[in-house]
């Protein structure tokens, strides 16, 4: 200041408050120095667990490093549901003085919905939507007008979270935004409401052009032979203006006929215990009449995809069990989060123990994260190891990906199992060491 012939200026506003004493007891110094190591870099992939660990054992992070975690939250918007326990008082008192921190903030400290900035809106909105989801949507309303396009688009997605039909109109309105995003976000949180008026409309559109007849069974000693149940479909003629604002893509992806991807679109959005129950069959005996018709895959892809949105366990565990081949990865991939890990492990396992190739299987177990039993780690490692062990086969990049996380949940009790190849020669198995070595 002297060398620049300028007196210092002088701070008249008083200090901030300190931060009020701590409730929960800091974490052992061992155990902090993990979370400095994991937030350097370093087996980064196990922040989620410290922090579910933390929590659980009602304890907080070193203040130290809650500067690094609350800017990793800012960044990272998946991972601040876990963050908020282990912040402690002072990690919320910072948060106060940080806009980009905002999200740290508890729900009695309300900030000004019009002049806050858009990451305190997003996660007031977060966390208005887990308590009072009414409240949060009237927040939304309130500016959606003068909302920025981006803006309507990142918050519209949030109200997932205690999705009801209390927020169907408004979604219904939102059908006609200006912005495709938020169109796009609209129909897909209306395609989760089945009492929607885009899920009626869905079907009263699809109804006419599927038509089921059962089968009947052999008669006479079983001289007249009986019949299978078939499924007849006809194919939509146009994509309207009505289906594109209900959200139908029009411009199917290669490999798809136009016509066949309409209909695989609407029949998406219905619950597939919608046709259990008009026609009174079971998903087995459904799918299995979708395989005689000249669009099997698409009738499949569709009943899957309707199958993860509306998490039907009954029809995810049928396609499961007999129609892997037929769809795309990721959507059979989806069909695991609806059941639970007994039921994952009951249909993926025929699979993993089957002949011909099972690569395939590989997006599908990266989302069994949960703890694996000894019989699906065993049926996993044994696919590992054959396919490494496969004479003149160059080892498959989807599997090196994925080992690392499959050793997050396989069962601790096989970690010798697991590195019985590590006295092998061959350069082929070096890459299944992962297994063990985390």
């Amino acid at each position: 200041y002297r060398r620049a012939g300028a007196r210092p200026a002088v701070e008249t506003a008083p200090p901030p408050e300190p931060s009020p004493a701590e409730s929960l007891s800091r974490c052992p110094s061992s155990v902090g120095r993990y979370l400095a190591e994991i937030l350097s870099g370093t087996r980064a992939e196990l922040l989620s667990e410290w922090l579910d660990a933390a929590a659980a054992a009602g304890m907080r992070a070193p203040e130290e490093l809650l500067p690094a975690l609350l800017d990793l939250g800012a960044a990272r918007e998946g991972i601040r549901e876990k963050l908020l326990p282990v912040l402690g008082e002072r990690g919320r008192w910072l948060a106060r003085h940080n806009p980009d921190w905002a999200y740290a903030l508890g729900p009695e400290e309300a900030i000004d919905w019009e002049t806050a900035p858009r990451v305190a809106r997003l996660a007031l909105l977060k966390r208005l939507r887990a308590t009072d989801p009414a409240r949060a949507r009237e927040l939304l309303q309130s500016t959606w007008e003068q909302d920025p396009p981006n803006e309507r688009a990142a918050f519209i997605e949030h109200l997932n979270a205690g999705l009801s039909m209390e927020d169907e109109p408004f979604l219904e309105a939102a059908l006609d935004d200006k912005r495709k995003e938020v169109r796009t976000q609209a129909a897909e949180l209306l395609a989760k409401l089945p009492q929607s008026r885009l899920s009626a409309r869905m079907l009263e559109r699809v109804r006419p052009l599927l038509s089921f007849t059962p089968g009947q069974p052999s008669r006479v000693l079983a001289f007249m032979p009986g019949k299978k149940p078939s499924l007849q479909v006809t194919l939509p003629e146009a994509c309207d203006r009505a289906m594109a604002r209900d959200g139908i893509e029009a411009k199917p992806p290669p490999g798809m006929g136009k016509k066949a991807f309409w209909l695989m679109q609407m029949i998406a959005v219905i619950p597939p215990a919608t046709w259990c129950e008009m026609w009174g069959t079971p998903p087995q005996v459904l799918i299995e009449a979708a395989r005689e018709t000249e669009h099997h895959r698409e009738l499949l892809e569709g009943w899957a995809r309707a199958a993860a949105r509306h998490r039907d366990r009954e029809w995810a565990e049928a396609l499961l069990s007999t129609s892997i081949p037929s769809l795309p990865e990721g959507v059979a991939a989806e069909l695991v989060d609806p059941l639970p890990p007994e039921r994952r492990e009951a249909a993926l396992l025929p699979h993993i123990q089957a002949d011909g190739d099972r690569l395939r299987l590989v997006p599908l177990l990266m989302r069994c994260r949960h703890a694996w039993s000894e019989t699906f780690t065993r049926a996993v490692l044994a696919l590992m190891r054959e396919h490494t062990q496969r004479a003149g086969h160059l080892f498959d990049w989807r599997i090196h990906s994925a080992l690392k996380q499959f050793a997050h949940y396989a069962a601790p009790t096989l970690a010798d199992e697991a590195g019985l190849c590590r006295d092998r020669k061959s350069t082929r198995l070096n890459s299944s060491h992962q297994i063990i070595s985390y």
